[in-house]
């Protein structure tokens, strides 16, 4: 049992390994790392278009993650859609199955209700018959 855990926690993480490969921009420089270049740069007196392209770059990497982040935001949404569409079903389907089973114990109670009445019946009838056998008996014996 432990060795299937194991399995399973391996092929778990390296599932999530090669998730996270898919984002690339989480991947890229932090912005705090990005921010610093800027500040060094301008420190340094270095020429503005280096500056603006490290901030172009930001601006990309930005950009980049949020259109990552979104289209999370849309599977995720899309598998919650379809996970409540699946409950949804399956709640309506059990719904139906204890109705179902419902009436189908109301028909069984009903069915040994009219049971029992007709064997109490049928035992005063059986118990007149014998009463009835046995004057007869006697009035043969005779």
């Amino acid at each position: 049992m432990k060795t299937v855990f194991f399995i399973c926690l391996i092929a778990f993480t390296c599932a999530i390994q090669n998730k996270k490969g898919s984002f690339t921009a989480l991947q890229q420089a932090s912005f705090g790392s990005m921010l610093a270049e800027v500040q060094a740069q301008i420190k340094s007196g270095g020429p503005l278009e280096n500056i603006f392209g490290m901030l172009d770059d930001l601006e990309q990497q930005i950009n980049t993650e949020q259109r990552e982040h979104k289209n999370m935001l849309d599977r995720n949404q899309a598998a919650c859609a379809e996970e409540k569409e699946f409950r949804t079903a399956e709640i309506q389907e059990g719904t139906k199955a204890l109705r179902a089973a419902t009436n189908q114990f109301n028909t069984c109670t009903d069915s040994q209700r009219t049971a029992e009445a007709n064997l109490a019946t049928t035992i005063a009838n059986l118990a007149s018959d014998r009463a009835a056998l046995a004057s007869a008996t006697t009035i043969r014996k005779e």
